[in-house]
């Protein structure tokens, strides 16, 4: 965790900028997030989206005194700027810290 997932409605991006944008993450996740880089994943999803914005970005990570507010807003800042570079488009984003206690995982 973190877990950062971009649903997405066509067109799909080139597999070049589906990485570009995985590394940009992957690069606000270690920095903003303070994530260890063996923990973080990134999907990118094809979604029929019926209503609302063609991009939804969720990103569910592990609650800690140093993810507070304004970590998590120049977070969701970052995410929204990649967003609209590398998949040309303004997300929805939204945020989930979990509380470790109440995460059950595995692998």
């Amino acid at each position: 965790m973190p877990i950062v997932k971009f649903f997405c409605h066509d067109p799909q991006p080139t597999a070049a900028a589906a990485e570009t944008l995985a590394a940009r993450v992957e690069a606000l996740c270690r920095h903003e997030l303070a994530a260890s880089p063996d923990a973080i994943e990134v999907l990118l999803v094809p979604s029929l989206v019926l209503r609302g914005p063609q991009v939804l970005v969720e990103a569910h990570f592990r609650a800690q005194p140093h993810r507070g507010p304004q970590a998590v807003e120049r977070f969701m800042d970052g995410l929204e700027e990649a967003s609209i570079r590398h998949l040309g488009r303004r997300p929805r984003i939204r945020c989930f810290p979990v509380d470790g206690n109440a995460l059950g995982a595995r692998n």
